[in-house]
């Protein structure tokens, strides 16, 4: 009686155990290719815009801005810089709660100023804190612009 009873609790045990594991694996450490990334540039960084030489006046201030909204990090920034240059934007995931934010810019600046909004959010991640670092590179360069944390509840 007490060898089957053992028994029972044993296999309880590794069927919750199996259970838990696979849970936690597959919500919290969710991979980053089920993650969404999309960005959106207005003005004259954009690459549509960049091919036409498009100028677009400097009209507002610039900002930048990291917010978490449901479970979404949006990342916000108003720009003023050369013409003639655009942006393109990537990210990474270190040690599944470091996000780093890549702004890529390219081209040679030419003799004037322009104003650009870049936008971008990355979707579909777990619960917790985050830490965001934000890059600049431009002309092989790499520079922090902004380190902040945020939190997904």
């Amino acid at each position: 009686m007490y060898n089957r009873m053992y028994l029972f609790f044993v296999i309880l045990f590794i069927f919750i155990t199996g259970v838990l594991y696979f849970a936690i694996h597959v919500f919290y450490f969710s991979s980053p290719n089920s993650l969404d990334f999309n960005y959106t540039v207005k003005g004259c960084a954009s690459q549509e815009n960049i091919k036409r030489s498009f100028y677009s006046p400097i009209h507002n201030k610039e900002h930048i801005k990291v917010i978490a909204k449901d479970n979404s990090i949006l990342y916000q920034r108003s720009i003023n810089h050369l013409c003639c240059k655009n942006v393109s934007l990537s990210y990474n995931i270190k040690d599944k709660t470091t996000i780093n934010i890549y702004e890529i810019w390219k081209g040679t600046g030419c003799k004037c100023l322009c104003f650009s909004e870049i936008n971008a959010t990355i979707s579909n991640l777990p619960r917790g804190e985050y830490h965001v670092n934000l890059y600049e590179i431009n002309n092989n360069k790499t520079k922090k612009i902004l380190s902040t944390t945020v939190s997904i509840n």
